[in-house]
């Protein structure tokens, strides 16, 4: 079933679990993601990045996501992923997308705001939710490893100041904001050291006004994703760790048999890896017993 994310979040927050929010450029991750959400009987969040267009376009993976979300039997949210154009953004908003994140974050607070603020106002006219950042989430890959985001109290940090993001919502009604306290778009050379205590705080000063969102998850260690739920998370955004994991054992499959396999065949086992890989996830921001999926058998 199709549903927003203000909805989703809501119940997440109230029962203290944390909803995964997967990017899939293709049919075969759309598949994994639903019929991992749907065999733990989960609430899962399919998203488009425009960072993926192309070769994921727009109004080709739009219907696809759409269809299997309504045919889902578990609540789906369709998301778009770090918009950056308000044109592209509103292209997500006319295909049918549920909701949608407008990126303006390497502009000033002020700006940031005005423009949330203006969107909000048309899509929750249309029950469409809205989610923003506050902060930069820097990238961790600059290269193939990359660095890990910057410490907080540097000069240069990033991270979200928590009477800021309280303003912000004051000021856009925004649905679900996405802080920074510590991860990072990419791969983590090191496991990055979260501040969950400024998530906390963050929390208590957003009081009922939004969710707060944790975007690159993936190399995020199990206790920690604990923690920042515990602290106030309610959104989980994790990709890097299925696309890299996928690629790795794709190409270990077509290694052991020497390239022998028909390309139907590479497919299907690169879906039934991520599936085994998002449920995993979705367990542990459900806070359920994490299995060891990944590592077993096909």
């Amino acid at each position: 079933m199709l549903v927003n994310l203000k909805e989703m979040l809501l119940r997440a927050e109230a029962g203290h679990y944390g909803v995964g929010c997967f990017n899939t450029p293709n049919l075969e991750t759309i598949q994994a993601v639903i019929a991992a959400a749907e065999e733990e009987n989960l609430p899962v969040i399919l998203a488009h990045a425009q960072s993926m267009d192309p070769p994921a376009v727009l109004e080709e993976i739009a219907p696809a996501m759409l269809d299997s979300a309504r045919r889902a039997s578990v609540p789906v949210c369709v998301h778009l992923d770090h918009g950056k154009d308000r044109d592209y953004v509103e292209r997500a908003m006319e295909l049918g997308f549920s909701s949608v994140m407008f990126d303006v974050s390497e502009k000033s607070f002020e700006e940031n705001a005005d423009q949330i603020q203006k969107l909000c106002r048309i899509a929750h006219a249309r029950q469409i939710t809205v989610e923003a950042e506050l902060g930069i989430l820097t990238a961790a890959s600059a290269g193939p490893d990359g660095d890990a985001a910057l410490p907080p109290g540097t000069a240069s940090s990033p991270y979200t100041d928590p009477l800021q993001a309280a303003e912000f919502a004051r000021l856009t009604d925004v649905d679900a904001l996405t802080v920074c306290f510590g991860t990072a778009h990419g791969q983590y050379t090191a496991p990055p050291r979260l501040d969950i205590e400024r998530v906390r705080r963050i929390r208590q000063c957003l009081k009922a006004r939004c969710r707060i969102v944790m975007h690159g998850a993936s190399g995020v260690d199990d206790d920690q994703i604990r923690a920042a739920i515990k602290a106030g998370v309610s959104k989980i955004n994790y990709y890097s760790g299925i696309s890299r994991g996928c690629s790795q054992y794709i190409y270990s499959q077509l290694k052991s048999c020497g390239g022998n396999m028909h390309w139907h065949t590479v497919h299907r086992q690169a879906m039934q890896f991520m599936k085994r890989h998002v449920q995993e996830k979705i367990r542990l921001f459900a806070g359920r017993e994490t299995l060891s999926y990944i590592d077993s058998p096909l």
